[in-house]
């Protein structure tokens, strides 16, 4: 969930097919892998238009390569303390 109360939904079985890598956003400490949805939700759940813009979500991501995605996914890799480019 972003400040501005929108929620991204990811695919939660990315991980069990094959995957090209991932991404991260600035602050968190896990990657995502496949498809990604953000939507726009009102403090009572109620869905509604996104308030974050595409260039915030553009300067917060990086994308993460196929070998670091798998050492968090299967060796429990702690990559919260990477640097990561903005490319």
């Amino acid at each position: 969930m972003f400040p501005t109360n929108d929620v991204m939904y990811a695919d939660y079985y990315a991980s069990l097919n094959s995957f090209n890598g991932g991404f991260i956003l600035d602050g968190w400490v896990h990657p995502v892998v496949g498809n990604a949805i953000i939507v726009g939700t009102k403090k009572n759940g109620d869905l509604t238009d996104i308030v974050i813009s595409k260039n915030e979500i553009e300067n917060q991501i990086s994308f993460i390569s196929v070998e670091l995605v798998s050492k968090w996914f299967f060796y429990e890799s702690d990559i919260g303390n990477i640097s990561f480019s903005k490319n």
